[in-house]
């Protein structure tokens, strides 16, 4: 390699341009580690709202399936009140009206209950 000396403003000139590239890579690299930071956290985002979205949907089966035994306990418990109250009314011989009269009560009793 053959040396060929430079004069005093090409060296300057050189020295500048060294120290302008070096800025501009380490910029470079500055840029390339935020955009591997934001990649990170958009990532990380999706995977967040990916789980949200699926705990969404388990709270959501969750609830309906709370709602669905508590629909069958209810039911179950009415049918219960109906056969005690049928049987009530055969044994006893009760009238007609008395009879839709204790239905009724039974109906607001049950309901105070439900609410409670």
């Amino acid at each position: 390699m053959i040396y060929v000396p430079l004069d005093q403003k090409t060296w300057q000139r050189q020295k500048l341009l060294q120290r302008k590239y070096d800025e501009l890579k380490r910029k470079n690299t500055n840029l390339e580690v935020m955009k591997e930071k934001q990649e990170e956290e958009i990532k990380q985002h999706k995977e967040r709202l990916t789980s949200m979205e699926s705990e969404k949907h388990k709270g959501a089966g969750l609830v309906s399936l709370v709602q669905e035994h508590k629909v069958k306990t209810l039911t179950s418990q009415l049918e219960v009140r109906e056969a005690q109250l049928n049987h009530i009314l055969s044994t006893c011989h009760a009238d007609p009206n008395e009879a839709s009269e204790s239905c009724k009560k039974l109906e607001v009793t049950s309901a105070i209950i439900y609410f409670l």
